[in-house]
């Protein structure tokens, strides 16, 4: 099953968006990364696979927890590639331009497989078979996701709110997909779940650089019109200006 969408694929849908991305964007809460590790402390054979690593933000937490372990990054989209490599500044960490659906990695060479922020821009039938070919029988794949808690936040909210009356096609639940179900239909054995709830303290000007490096906001801009980003300047200072400031 091939998800059908309103935007380009991810491929070229972040060209040009990496450095607003790598600046903006959060990594993962560390709660999140120890259970990661208790679940999967020793990956056999030793490589981590950090698949749609965009600018590389997981695939350094791997890096940083699993010391003396090969880590590398894949992603379809070289720009981010590039600035994963930038990033990391030759730190060991080796760098693919490859699709999620056809990985450079021998069957069973792969101890730990991880995608971040990034399964819901797959094929993921094609992914999870390609995943099964890649791992180890004892190896493991991990899904984490960072989503906005809007239900939690006004602010939060409204944002969501500009976002689908703006972006074709956009709606706040395009990750709320059973992927329990399907990683069991695909023949994965023990599942676990987890949510962390975190928070991330964050200027106006960054949230809306943040804003900037998301695909949903620049189709938002690109049938808006930059008003999109007025409006969402006037949601930020309308939402966290003290009263009577």
């Amino acid at each position: 099953m091939t998800e059908h969408t309103t935007h380009p694929g991810a491929d070229i849908a972040f060209s040009g968006l990496e450095k607003d991305y790598e600046t903006a964007r959060p990594g993962y809460p560390a709660e999140a990364i120890n259970h990661l590790k208790n679940l999967c402390p020793d990956p056999d054979p030793a490589l981590v696979v950090d698949v749609g690593c965009g600018t590389g933000k997981l695939t350094r937490q791997l890096a940083a927890i699993y010391e003396g372990v090969r880590v590398n990054g894949c992603d379809v989209n070289a720009d981010m590639v590039a600035e994963a490599r930038a990033a990391t500044r030759g730190e060991g960490t080796a760098w693919f331009v490859n699709a999620a659906e056809a990985l450079p990695f021998a069957r069973g060479e792969v101890g730990l497989l991880a995608a971040a922020q990034a399964v819901q821009w797959f094929d993921r039938p094609s992914f999870f078979r390609e995943a099964i070919r890649v791992l180890r029988r004892s190896g493991a794949l991990v899904l984490i996701e960072n989503n906005r808690d809007w239900r939690s936040s006004a602010f939060l909210d409204t944002y969501e709110e500009l976002l689908e009356s703006n972006a074709p096609g956009y709606s706040r639940f395009y990750r709320d997909h059973d992927y329990a179900s399907e990683l069991a239909a695909a023949g994965f054995g023990r599942i676990v779940k987890k949510c962390v709830s975190w928070t991330r303290e964050m200027s106006p000007g960054l949230f809306m650089t943040m804003a900037r490096s998301s695909t949903r906001m620049q189709a938002a801009l690109d049938a808006r019109g930059e008003g999109v980003f007025s409006e969402l300047a006037h949601l930020l200072h309308r939402h966290l200006t003290p009263k009577g400031a």
